[in-house]
């Protein structure tokens, strides 16, 4: 499967998971300049605005998706949501980022919230 297909497949899923958790979608793949947020959704319960970074493997050859999300890519996520919050004219809405592991030879989802 190529990367682009398994991202794909994994995003479709991960919104999935977080819309039976009682999130709703906000927006998909939101573009800021170079930077890319998979996700955006919102806690219908808290209102919290979470930015979802989805990884999806079919194969744990490269290791746990979550440690792709280093310290570079954090700060690239941090600077689309703060456009997206500013965008959206919610500056001071409470937000998160989470990261979504998806495991696709396995059908198995992770959430990590609050993962940075």
């Amino acid at each position: 499967m190529k990367t682009a297909e398994a991202g794909r497949i994994g995003e479709a899923l991960a919104e999935r998971a977080l819309k039976k958790a009682g999130m709703r979608t906000l927006a998909k793949n939101y573009r800021f300049g170079h930077c890319e947020l998979d996700l955006v959704m919102q806690e219908k319960q808290s209102g919290t605005i979470v930015f979802v970074e989805v990884k999806a493997r079919s194969g744990n050859m490269l290791g746990l998706p979550r440690e792709a999300v280093g310290p570079k890519k954090q700060a690239l996520l941090r600077r689309a949501a703060q456009g997206f919050l500013i965008e959206q004219q919610m500056p001071d809405a409470p937000c998160r980022f989470d990261v979504v592991e998806v495991f696709l030879d396995e059908n198995r989802i992770e959430r990590i919230e609050n993962a940075f």
